[in-house]
Formats: structure tokens, sequence, C-alpha cells
């Protein structure tokens, strides 16, 4: 991890953002920040512009999520094929 970006490499090679709890508390503490954010998310997220949230949609998310504690990529390992499922579904 890269300590001035703050920013780590996931096992894919996307730049996945590691948050601190002052990062997180200062983003969320700003109503208008943290809604700019998650409209933002969301809008990236729902690919179909439906204005809903599928299961496909969301994996891309929970496997940055996935990468960024450091479980291995989905397909890889068993137990942690486990975790994704249950997250999923």
């Amino acid at each position: 991890m890269d300590s001035d970006s703050g920013k780590r490499k996931s096992g894919g090679g996307n730049a996945v953002e590691v948050l601190d709890g002052s990062n997180i508390m200062e983003l969320v503490g700003n109503k208008d920040v943290f809604s700019n954010f998650v409209n933002h998310k969301f809008q990236e997220l729902d690919i179909d512009k439906d204005g809903k949230l599928s299961v496909k949609e969301l994996q891309p998310a929970v496997s940055d999520i996935g990468a960024a504690l450091g479980l291995p990529a989905k397909g890889t390992n068993p137990d942690s094929d486990h975790i994704y499922s249950e997250v999923i579904h």
C-alpha cells in the first residue's frame, strides 16, 4: 500500500482506495459530501439505469471490498467464495 496515495492495488490490478476511520467519519459527518458520494457510487453501479442495484451490478463492489480486506479473488478459493456468496445472497 502506498501511504502517500491511500490506495492499494487489488488482485485485478485496479486501485482500491482504503479509508481509515477518520476519513470515514469526515465523509459521513458532512451531509452534502456524503450524499453526493453515495449518489455518485449508486449511479456508477446502476449499469442499466433502472434505479435499482441488482446482484450482478453489486458483484464488482463486493469484489473490490473483498480485495481491500485481503480476500482472494472470487473463484480462486472455496473458503473465500463462501464469504462472497453469503454477502451477495
